[in-house]
């Protein structure tokens, strides 16, 4: 008896071999985790050991620092006057919400995890040249990262924000100017005040918010596959700049 086998079933196999492989491998890393952060020594001892009976001396033996990295939930915040022109913040995944803060100052707030061995607060918040700088770490450095930044009125100045996925909300806007970067993270904007607006996104979504009564706006409106939305039937030739570009993003304008 000839048994034939066709190329979808051992396609299938490969398929469900590598996500048990990968099941597997998970499993493996989430229990080193749980056993390192009991013993933080225990990497340590397990390369040596390894070194010992396998005489690796002339050979670099290492077990790869992510899966050593042992988190600590940290609650962290900053205070800052309002000597700065720009707020610009860099991220990879945390995501940022600005609103409004009664305090005449900018408070910035972060919660999430923290390598503690390898950076000392959950966020690098720098200031330099007339710019307040918060940037989230490098990788496996920090995770789950939410950051709040709290502005006052009277700071009717710059804010720039780039992301790759996280999430974007500005409530209660004040600012002269806002520039928002993401590839993926969608974005969502309550305009108060008479901002220009830059947004450049892949495939994150955008939606704008306008008060009531505001002051005249151009739009300026490029999208390849996304669907826009845009119930601000006035576009003049003056006035304060809304720039959106998406290639496939949907962009909704209230």
């Amino acid at each position: 008896m000839k048994i034939f086998i066709t190329k979808k079933p051992l396609l299938f196999l490969f398929l469900i071999s590598g996500f048990l492989a990968y099941i597997f491998f998970e499993i493996s890393r989430i229990a080193v985790q749980q056993v390192f952060s009991s013993n933080p020594d225990i990497i340590d001892n397990v390369e040596k050991t390894l070194i010992k009976k396998y005489n690796l001396d002339q050979f670099e033996v290492s077990i790869p620092a992510y899966i050593s990295i042992q988190y600590n939930k940290i609650e962290d915040e900053w205070k800052h006057e309002l000597d700065t022109k720009k707020i610009k913040i860099t991220s990879v995944t945390s995501n940022i919400e600005v609103t409004e803060n009664k305090e005449n100052a900018i408070s910035i707030k972060a919660t999430g995890y923290l390598d503690t061995k390898k950076a000392p607060r959950i966020l690098d918040v720098t200031f330099s040249k007339n710019e307040l700088k918060i940037k989230e770490w490098p990788e496996h450095t920090s995770k789950d990262v939410k950051i709040q930044i709290f502005v006052p009125q009277s700071f009717k100045k710059n804010l720039e924000i780039n992301t790759v996925s996280g999430l974007i909300t500005i409530e209660k806007n004040f600012l002269d100017r806002i520039k928002l970067s993401s590839v993926s993270g969608n974005m969502s904007i309550e305009q108060n005040s008479v901002s220009a607006i830059e947004v450049e996104t892949i495939s994150g979504n955008l939606t704008i918010e306008f008060a009531k009564q505001h002051v005249p706006y151009q739009f300026k409106i490029n999208t390849l596959s996304g669907e826009v939305t845009n119930a601000i039937k006035d576009n003049y030739k003056t006035g304060k700049l809304i720039s959106i570009k998406t290639i496939s993003g949907n962009v909704e304008i209230d």
